[in-house]
């Protein structure tokens, strides 16, 4: 199934660099999709499909049930990498208990995706805040305290969703190689922060057309992080012409050691 999930992640990621110009911005492109095309079960007519165009599905070549199972095929391997501990991967749906939702869409989202649902009275903000940060902690061996921190009392239901990477460096960062340095946030502020050191031979690429600058570090299991490092004042027209599929094998053709 042909999907488009590039475009969804660039755009993404550009609305939030406009929202958030001077901030750093973690955030998963699956795990969102992922999310959205969760409630899109429980969407029908042009609501649906605006919701899934969005998320790179075209009506014409799909239908309803071939996003499901794209979004199934998935979650399997997620369980699949959090069954060999590479990975941790939950979603948690909290819904008003004072409101109906359609019991099928409630089952099939848990047969789906692998979500788990509880009723929640939000009125009682407080209550509500801890049983949702506690059923969340359990899950995520007690890494994440006061995740919610805000609620509004009319609130519907809420989406949590988190995924988090357990790898293990293959050549582990030497803690005595880490000291403070400068870090240059922008051309007219700088910060010192902690920076760690390897010394080691690593893959290594230059683009120069891309006017960018790749570093790939590789765990242990068959996974590998690429930081992709753009030449001053060219990262807009880096997040632009970055095509993900092409420059896999660009990358793959390109990468050296150094």
């Amino acid at each position: 199934m042909k999907v488009n999930h590039e475009v969804f992640t660039q755009k993404l990621l550009k609305t939030l660099l406009v929202e958030n110009p001077k901030e750093n911005i973690i955030f998963s492109p699956m795990s969102i999709s992922t999310s959205l095309a969760m409630i899109s079960e429980g969407a029908r007519s042009w609501t649906l499909v605006n919701l899934l165009h969005v998320l790179g599905f075209d009506f014409k070549e799909h239908e309803v049930r071939d996003v499901h199972h794209f979004f199934l095929v998935f979650v399997q391997r997620l369980q699949q990498l959090e069954r060999e501990d590479i990975l941790r991967h939950k979603d948690f749906l909290f819904i008003n208990h004072h409101r109906r939702v359609n019991q099928r869409f409630l089952e099939e989202i848990q047969k789906i995706y692998d979500v788990q649902v509880k009723m929640i009275d939000f009125r009682d903000k407080e209550r509500a805040r801890k049983e949702m940060d506690h059923a969340v902690v359990q899950k995520v061996l007690d890494r994440c305290y006061e995740l919610i921190t805000m609620l509004d009392p009319q609130t519907f239901l809420l989406l949590i969703n988190y995924i988090s990477i357990r790898g293990i460096w293959q050549v582990a960062f030497d803690t005595k190689l880490t000291h403070e340095e400068t870090f240059f946030v922008d051309k007219h502020k700088k910060v010192q922060v902690d920076m760690m050191r390897k010394t080691e031979r690593m893959m290594y690429s230059r683009w120069d057309d891309l006017h960018a600058t790749m570093v790939e570090l590789p765990y242990t299991q068959d996974l590998s992080i690429v930081l992709v490092l753009p030449d001053e004042g060219h990262f807009h027209s880096v997040l632009r012409r970055m095509d993900f599929r092409r420059d896999r094998t660009y990358y793959a053709k390109d990468m050296r050691h150094c």
